[in-house]
């Protein structure tokens, strides 16, 4: 866990931090992963989610980045949500479900039959 004693409003932080050798930054790289993994009923070593940050653009002024949450179904790896800016903009979207599965988009209301 993680622990900030400190009488001030800030809380901890976890800093995934890519320092490449000899200023070599490259759009698309691998920023940080965070796996959630357990055995599965075999006893096997299973990535069941995942969280993974790129840098889109690394272009100085330009920078963009993106973040994505993939779900295991059926023993496959799937793009659950992604999060992405447009580089050299001031702008970015939303992808539910790229790898179009069969998944169901659910907004839970109270006392609304219909909420969108």
């Amino acid at each position: 866990y993680l622990e900030n004693d400190n009488d001030n409003a800030l809380g901890p932080v976890i800093k995934f931090f890519k320092n490449p050798a000899n200023d070599a930054e490259a759009d698309d790289d691998t920023l940080g992963t965070i796996q959630f993994s357990g055995q599965d009923s075999d006893n096997n070593g299973t990535n069941y989610s995942e969280i993974v940050s790129l840098s889109q653009d690394v272009t100085a002024g330009a920078e963009a980045g993106s973040l994505t949450i993939y779900q295991l179904m059926a023993g496959n790896r799937r793009n659950m949500l992604d999060i992405k800016s447009s580089p050299a903009a001031d702008s970015g979207y939303v992808i539910i479900n790229d790898d179009g599965q069969d998944v169901d988009f659910i907004v839970e209301t109270s006392n609304d039959t219909h909420d969108y």
